[in-house]
């Protein structure tokens, strides 16, 4: 017994030293951290479609949340900046775009990364006129979950949160799908665009009572070679101790 925990006290000092795993990095976008409520969203550096009518409000006792008070089909971009930025480099092996918000009422939304032309590369959305079903975007297309399982005036703060896999199958990323904790598409097959294009946050809505108000994006990297081997390396011990 002493053995083993010897041998997984070294492991663990090996993980936390020179040979570590790379840490996830996560990156977090509040929208209460615009200013008061009813701020302009120009004052945070979101550009796009009747800026003047999007607004960080509440509505019904829910908290803060990206609104579009003119009720029309709009898109607004948000790029990399100094007070928020993100990054999915090359060593990225998964990633996942998460959102806090006003979800569940009528009305189309969808939130996603984009590169610095403003094109939509992934993203998650949700759309009363489809059958109430929430969906995977990838380069416009939409990818519904199956049945009818995201009811009409489902009120209050919903989490939306979408993982990706960039290595599911040779060069081919894969993705999961969840609503409140609930996994809802999975193991949907992707052949994604080059995700290190992707500099700012996307989001659309055609209604005032959808909306997120918080976005996290969290990036995994591949393990470091050093600490591969000193998997190896645990393996074998436990192997022998067997």
């Amino acid at each position: 017994m002493k053995k083993t925990s010897y041998t997984l006290y070294l492991f663990s000092v090996m993980l936390l030293g020179g040979g570590s795993l790379s840490a996830a990095s996560t990156y977090t976008y509040d929208v209460s951290n615009v200013g008061p409520g009813n701020t302009l969203l120009s004052n945070d550096n979101w550009t796009g479609d009747d800026i003047a009518n999007w607004k960080v409000g509440t509505f019904s006792g829910v908290g803060e949340y990206l609104r579009n008070s003119n009720d029309g089909d709009n898109t607004i971009t948000r790029q990399n900046d100094a007070n928020f930025s993100f990054t999915i480099d090359a060593s990225t092996t998964s990633f996942s775009l998460e959102t806090h918000g006003r979800f569940g009422v009528n009305g189309y939304f969808e939130l996603g990364l984009v590169n610095s032309s403003g094109s939509l590369l992934v993203g998650l959305g949700a759309d009363w006129y489809q059958q109430n079903r929430k969906c995977i975007i990838l380069e416009g297309g939409r990818n519904y979950e199956t049945g009818t399982s995201y009811p009409n005036n489902l009120d209050g703060v919903h989490a939306m949160k979408l993982d990706v896999d960039l290595l599911a199958n040779s060069g081919n990323g894969s993705a999961d799908l969840y609503f409140d904790g609930n996994l809802i598409i999975d193991d949907m097959a992707l052949t994604l665009p080059d995700m290190t294009t992707a500099t700012g946050l996307h989001f659309r809505s055609g209604t005032r009572y959808n909306g997120p108000g918080t976005i996290v994006i969290t990036t995994i990297p591949e393990p470091s070679s050093t600490a591969l081997l000193g998997i190896g390396g645990l393996a074998l011990a436990l192997r022998r101790r067997k």
